[in-house]
């Protein structure tokens, strides 16, 4: 076969083929284009909510539509043109993502569902009431999951009222500061809202006060609060050292710097003085440096804590210092009359 029938042969081939294409193609009203994707004609609800749901999506097809989504999480049915999808609670704080593959007469769409995760929203983690009276307060609390309440005691109680909590403490005779939990579940997360019930004259009365000494050994003194109309108390620790505590939100509070004794020989006579200390054996006399008491959950038991006033240090410890001199320094400290680590409090 020479040069010129080859060129005649491709020259046909090119036009019978061309010729087919558009006869594929073409129609009365000009090119047609044909498409492998499924239409969707509308969809509701593929983003769904923390606390789960439904939602639905409607193909274009006159044949069987069949759908399967890509994680287990999401249940999917068909009824007819429509694809309906249901999601279970999402436990966690992070949303999930996942796919619906639907098929009908040869074609096919991929359409992504997602689930929010859990949120919650809230005003407080504390409650604190200050009388022994009967006492409410509401606060905001909204989540877009499924929550469900367990008070920690029976003098809580609580009402939800559209996205408010209603917690209330019931009349308080004990006599003792107390403190309990508003436990709550949403999905996975669990919490609670501590609640705090404490006048002036819980904290008035006689205690026994518990530390740790220097030598790591539990060791005990009697410790008489008595509440004065400047809403102060006045503590008699071990029959000897007079401490102030302030009455502050529910919550006592003693600050350092304060003189609470005077230690007398026959030769001398030297003031003491509060200081706090922290964990690795630094000590405060500065004023501003407070060691806090509040309730726990153990009733008659009142805890010394950090309350973050002394910058940079947090204070596990107090000291009943002896000084030389009202001018409290290094230069002028004398020795340590009492100490006592994690102290806690429990009334007699």
């Amino acid at each position: 076969m020479n040069n010129r029938m080859k060129k005649i042969i491709n020259i046909l081939l090119i036009t019978f083929a061309c010729a087919l294409m558009f006869q594929a193609c073409s129609s009365d009203d000009g090119i047609e284009v044909i498409s492998d994707k499924l239409a969707i004609t509308s969809t509701s609800t593929t983003d769904l909510p923390a606390k789960g749901g439904e939602g639905s999506i409607v193909v274009t097809t006159n044949s069987t539509v069949e759908a399967v989504a890509k994680d287990s999480w999401l249940s999917v049915s068909v009824s007819g043109n429509t694809v309906k999808i249901s999601a279970d609670h999402n436990l966690s704080v992070t949303g999930r993502f996942t796919h619906v593959t639907i098929t009908s007469g040869g074609k096919s769409v991929i359409v992504p569902v997602s689930q929010y995760g859990l949120a919650i929203t809230k005003d407080t983690n504390n409650i604190v009431f200050t009388t022994d009276t009967p006492s409410s307060a509401t606060i905001k609390f909204k989540s877009n999951g499924t929550i469900s309440f367990d008070p920690s005691v029976t003098w809580i109680s609580y009402s939800v009222e559209g996205d408010s909590l209603k917690i209330t403490a019931a009349e308080n005779t004990t006599g003792a500061p107390r403190s309990g939990f508003l436990r709550y579940t949403v999905g996975g997360i669990k919490d609670s809202i501590s609640v705090d019930q404490a006048s002036i004259q819980d904290y008035a009365g006689t205690w026994k006060l518990y530390g740790y000494n220097s030598s790591g050994k539990l060791t005990s003194a009697t410790a008489v609060l008595t509440a004065n109309e400047d809403n102060t108390l006045t503590g008699t620790i071990a029959g000897f050292f007079s401490v102030k505590f302030i009455y502050r939100n529910g919550s006592l509070v003693m600050q350092a710097g304060q003189q609470t004794g005077t230690y007398t020989t026959t030769q001398v006579s030297y003031p003491i003085y509060l200081c706090l200390g922290e964990a690795s054996g630094y000590l405060t006399w500065d004023t501003s440096a407070e060691y806090e008491v509040s309730p726990t959950s153990e009733d008659g038991v009142i805890l010394f804590n950090d309350n973050g006033s002394w910058s940079g240090y947090e204070v596990n410890s107090f000291y009943m210092y002896v000084f030389t001199s009202s001018t409290l320094s290094s230069q002028t400290m004398y020795g340590s009359y009492m100490y006592m680590e994690s102290p806690f409090m429990y009334k007699q």
